[in-house]
């Protein structure tokens, strides 16, 4: 691991060197200590429902955000019982 220190900012190199420490370091962290199989499993589990829904957050935002963009703000839109209709 090597990281350049651009314009003397410190900060922002131990910065970039934590990230890519920290794969290693986790796997050092989980070698110190025998865990069962079955714990190790129900870990696992956990952190992947975990990030499933965080992923599912970040997809809906994405959707949201693109769907904002294609509005056309000039548009009006009236949404009457059934019926939806646009002005220009």
């Amino acid at each position: 691991m090597s990281v350049n220190v651009r314009d003397n900012n410190i900060d922002r190199a131990l910065r970039s060197l934590r990230t890519q420490a920290a794969p290693a370091l986790s796997k050092l962290r989980d070698r110190q200590e025998f865990k069962k199989p079955g714990v190790r499993r129900r870990e696992e589990k956990k952190q992947n429902t975990i990030n499933s829904r965080r992923n599912s957050k970040k997809a809906e935002r994405r959707v949201s955000r693109t769907f904002e963009r294609k509005v056309n703000p000039t548009k009006q839109v009236e949404v009457k019982k059934e019926t939806v209709t646009v002005t220009e």
